[in-house]
């Protein structure tokens, strides 16, 4: 008999911190509130060296004697600042578009201003042959520092 007064005693307790809490927390139990992290208004556009750089559209690729496949073409600064250290990567393909090799290489101007151009060669090793279509692109360009 004592023994159900200390259950019906404990009972009672744990109902009434039941309620104590329900009200307290507002009936719902407590959980994080997850809001999105806050983005800083950016100051000003960014500007890439390398989005400067225009491909002509006059570039084409030949096979050398000795097993290359050269990219040649010109570039243009479309920008308004002086760039430097302009890459040009060069991919070549078989006729079913494969993938055969590719390369890298610098313009033949150390620095090219704005609205300039200047000419690139590209050498991409094609042993077998294989190559039959090239594409080019913009690798690397960097804005003269003063």
């Amino acid at each position: 008999m004592k023994t159900m007064r200390v259950i019906a005693a404990l009972v009672v307790l744990l109902f009434v911190l039941l309620v104590v809490y329900a009200l307290t927390s507002g009936g719902q139990a407590s959980r994080p509130v997850l809001r999105p992290t806050p983005r800083p208004a950016p100051t000003e556009d960014v500007i890439y060296a390398r989005d400067q750089v225009e491909i002509l559209e006059d570039w084409k690729c030949l096979h050398d004697s000795i097993g290359n496949m050269i990219v040649s073409g010109k570039v243009k600064n479309a920008g308004a600042l002086p760039l430097q250290f302009i890459e040009i990567r060069a991919t070549i393909f078989t006729e079913a578009g494969e993938q055969v090799n590719t390369g890298a290489g610098f313009i033949d101007s150390d620095v090219l201003q704005a609205g300039a151009t200047s000419t690139f060669d590209v050498y991409v090793d094609d042993p077998g042959d294989e190559a039959k279509k090239c594409s080019v692109k913009v690798e690397e360009a960097y804005f003269v520092e003063e």
